[in-house]
């Protein structure tokens, strides 16, 4: 590219709003203006960070192997060092018969269920399910949906019939009833549940960003870019992207709400994990159901938890809205 090219890319690059390079300063001012704006919206933003550092953003199969330093000692998860230093803390398949469906205790704080298993280690471990299903369904679902809305929206024509004849193919069929039918025949696990939740989700959200690219793709920019040689990709990439970066944000705080009822709704009907390794929807529907009249708890802590993550998630999700959205911005 020439050199009057490139100042030519510069100056239109100047038009939209790229990323700062003080990028920390701007971070840490965001989060001050946040909190003080949105006090509800930054205790719920504390409860999600809570729930993913408990959860350790690693499934159990993957906490098997651990980290090495430099000089080659092990460094175990955290949950590894909850359960490790604490004295009330077991791992979450330890059986005591003679201690089952006790309530809280001094040696088991929330009680322990039909098999004597502990149920504050349940609940810990399960949150690791919650963490690894919602944000890596809401990333899938991002990369997917955003890409299939960005392209669509730029290229519009032959390209966007097609791809949303497919978009309304999928969001046509009931969501619950694809989502049983294909991990009954895939097999329940981990992977398998967030990758087709992930997927599912996608059309829904390149719907938003195909609107928002069709309105970039108005701005004189986009045609001073094609005017002077830019390539589509470059296009998309540093024109397109950025200004639809803030609604794909919004979109993933506001849908993790969502998928986290849709993991605890698979895992009680019995296509989530399978046992033993807990999930709240799970400990709800094998434990809960059944002994919830000789202890309550294994339904009430489980259902607590899934109350409280997904009430955080969605007025985080509101709050971050309010903030980021310039249509909102003057409205609280």
């Amino acid at each position: 590219m020439a050199s009057s090219e490139i100042a030519g890319v510069a100056e239109i690059e100047g038009w939209v709003q790229p990323a700062q390079r003080a990028l920390l300063p701007r971070l840490t001012s965001g989060v001050t203006t946040f909190a003080r704006r949105k006090p509800l919206g930054f205790v719920c933003s504390i409860v999600i960070v809570f729930c993913v550092i408990i959860g350790d953003l690693v499934p159990e199969t993957i906490n098997k192997i651990t980290r090495t330093t430099g000089v080659g000692s092990p460094v175990p998860y955290l949950a590894d060092q909850i359960e490790k230093s604490s004295g009330v803390i077991y791992p979450y398949t330890d059986q005591d018969l003679r201690n089952r469906l006790k309530g809280p205790s001094s040696s088991h704080l929330l009680g322990t269920d039909s098999i004597g298993r502990d149920t504050l280690s349940r609940l810990l471990y399960g949150a690791r399910v919650t963490v690894i299903v919602a944000f890596g369904a809401v990333f899938i679902s991002e990369l997917i949906g955003s890409s299939v809305g960005i392209g669509t929206g730029y290229y519009r024509g032959w390209v966007d019939k097609f791809a949303y004849r497919v978009v309304d193919i999928f969001q046509a069929l009931p969501g619950l009833v694809v989502l049983i039918s294909v991990l009954g025949i895939f097999g329940t696990g981990l992977w398998q549940l967030t990758i087709v939740i992930g997927v599912l989700q996608a059309p829904i959200h390149s719907r938003v960003i195909r609107g928002q690219a069709i309105q970039i793709m108005a701005n004189p920019y986009i045609e001073a870019g094609r005017v002077i040689g830019a390539s589509d990709a470059r296009l998309m990439w540093r024109y397109v992207l950025p200004n639809v970066f803030p609604l794909m944000i919004l979109g993933m705080t506001l849908r993790l709400g969502f998928i986290v009822l849709i993991e605890a709704s698979l895992s009680f009907l019995g296509f989530g994990l399978p046992p033993p390794f807990p999930s709240w929807g799970q400990m709800l529907s094998l434990e809960g159901r059944d002994y919830m009249r000789v202890q309550p708890g294994l339904a009430i802590y489980p259902g607590l938890a899934i109350a409280l993550i997904v009430f955080s998630f969605n007025l985080f999700g509101d709050a971050l809205r309010d903030v980021l959205d310039p249509r909102l911005r003057g409205s609280s």
